[in-house]
């Protein structure tokens, strides 16, 4: 199985909202939980890390460089993950039945490489009574991403989750959407907040009794800038 990112960018229009991986990232996270929750009677809160690091991509600093790390406690990436991460238009989720899960067409992961160059992850899922531990190793502009490209190894013990990380961002990006002062106005820890809140407040409130007393934070540090 194989995931075409060049035939996916040239399909899937690049979002014009800077946000748009921020958003992205959050409901996997969000649908990871919920996935979690329902296989396991005893899973503890949500939990989930957004942090943003930008750093000077020129002497002069007149351009920036960035980096998003989104770290949850979801189910983690199994086969059935992994399967749905290689397929562009997957009904994967509509076919779960699990209440509040959003609606996957696999256009919005294909916006993390309309604004970057290079994606990772590492993983840990459940797997009888072991753990797996699941990687996607760094790599610049990938055209494809092939099922092999993931590494599996066993693990006795793990905490079950997900740490993703998109960088080194597309240079056209810099000079529109994601320029220095955008950046600074719109990716604070707390203007990302302000916009979680805005957007995903509603869904927040509705799966109430189904994320536990969660957490989320953000973390910025923006050109040596920090906050949280």
């Amino acid at each position: 199985m194989t995931l075409d990112i060049r035939g996916s960018l040239k399909n899937t229009r690049i979002s014009k909202n800077p946000s748009v991986v921020v958003d992205e990232l959050l409901a996997n996270s969000i649908d990871a939980f919920l996935i979690r929750k329902r296989d396991e009677a005893n899973a503890v809160a949500l939990q989930v890390t957004l942090q943003v690091k930008a750093t000077k991509a020129d002497l002069l600093g007149e351009e920036y460089d960035l980096e998003i790390t989104c770290e949850d406690n979801g189910c983690g990436l199994g086969p059935e993950q992994r399967k749905a991460f290689l397929t562009k238009d997957t009904s994967y989720k509509d076919d779960l039945n699990i209440p509040g899960i959003g609606k996957c067409k696999g256009t919005g992961r294909v916006q993390f490489f309309h604004h970057f160059r290079a994606v990772s992850l590492s993983s840990i899922c459940r797997e009888g009574d072991g753990f797996k531990h699941i990687s996607l190793p760094f790599l610049r502009d990938r055209k494809t991403i092939e099922e092999t490209d993931f590494t599996v190894e066993d693990r006795d013990t793990g905490e079950v989750g997900t740490h993703i990380q998109l960088s080194h961002l597309m240079p056209k990006l810099r000079e529109t959407i994601l320029s220095v002062s955008s950046v600074h106005r719109m990716f604070t820890a707390e203007a990302i907040r302000q916009h979680v809140l805005f957007n995903l407040l509603q869904r927040f409130v509705s799966l109430k009794d189904d994320l536990g007393d969660f957490q989320i934070k953000f973390v910025s540090d923006l050109g040596g800038t920090k906050s949280e």
